[in-house]
């Protein structure tokens, strides 16, 4: 009886929600959590999926807006100045679906953003018009295709584009990741990998930030999807990656037991100047 109580009083004074987590005083890829500053968004709504671009003494956010309202997400930019603060906050996309994990990459110095648009059944190609907040539809990747959290990367004069789908279309689970590639971006014809899927484990094969080499590794994070959505992190180093085969191995496990309160992470991107990621953080509800 009294379990049941403490256990009653926690729901009543404590909620959860996605926040996110920066260290602005990394020049490459940061593990060192502890240190990460918590922006903590309103009560109204969680932030998640962030990317980051820091340029001119300022950094500047991109990432998943959920309002709890409408039980749906949008695309927000925050702007932090030098010292972390929050100087702005806009919306930059919004459709009557929802969107998340606004995924960046810049090509002949043209910033685009892929965000996820699996509730339209497709992917999606924007281009930055005017930096931060001003974008524009550029064309449709793929159509009729169930897919989550796409990430695309360059390499060997080719564009790959990683994503998750179901394995199951009657369950919520991202479980297996596809790749398709291309010669052009633009119009491109993006030919199905002939391993698809080449992973299938809900452990890591959902993509969970963007690519990247570092310490002689080609490095992709991914979710750690059990024993619940979005518990961790895995970076797992791709080993092989071509037109007939893929390989990758975990080289390192990301878990929530870096702070006090926090029950999940899922996400890892980083910048020139900067680290960031998200979490699901309990927080002490105000009377």
């Amino acid at each position: 009886m009294i379990a049941q109580i403490k256990k009653w009083l926690k729901k009543i004074i404590f909620d959860r929600g996605w926040v996110i987590f920066v260290n602005l005083k990394s020049t490459s890829p940061s593990f060192d959590f502890k240190n990460f500053k918590a922006l903590l968004p309103p009560r109204d709504r969680f932030w998640a999926d962030p990317f980051i671009i820091s340029k001119e003494g300022k950094h500047y956010i991109f990432l998943e807006e959920f309002m709890w309202s409408t039980n749906k997400g949008h695309l927000s930019c925050i702007v932090l100045d030098s010292q972390g603060k929050i100087v702005q906050l806009k919306i930059i996309l919004d459709q009557p679906y929802h969107l998340s994990y606004p995924f960046l990459f810049e090509e002949d110095n043209v910033l685009y953003m892929i965000p996820e648009s699996s509730a339209n059944k497709t992917i999606d190609l924007y281009e930055c018009v005017h930096f931060p907040f001003e974008w524009k539809f550029k064309q449709t990747l793929m159509n009729n295709i169930d897919a989550v959290d796409t990430t695309i990367y360059f390499h060997e004069k080719k564009y790959w584009l990683f994503t998750a789908e179901r394995n199951d279309p009657t369950k919520q689970v991202y479980d297996n990741l596809t790749i398709y590639y291309s010669d052009q971006l633009l119009d491109g014809n993006w030919i199905s990998h002939p391993k698809n899927p080449v992973v299938s484990d809900i452990k890591s094969a959902r993509p969970a930030g963007k690519i990247f080499e570092w310490d002689g590794k080609l490095c992709r994070p991914s979710q750690i999807g059990v024993p619940f959505y979005g518990y961790g992190l895995a970076l797992n180093q791709i080993t092989e990656l071509n037109e007939n085969s893929f390989s990758e191995n975990n080289f390192m496990t990301i878990k929530p037991d870096w702070r006090k309160g926090l029950g999940s992470v899922h996400t890892f991107n980083f910048s020139n100047q900067a680290t960031i990621t998200d979490g699901v953080l309990k927080r002490r509800r105000r009377f």
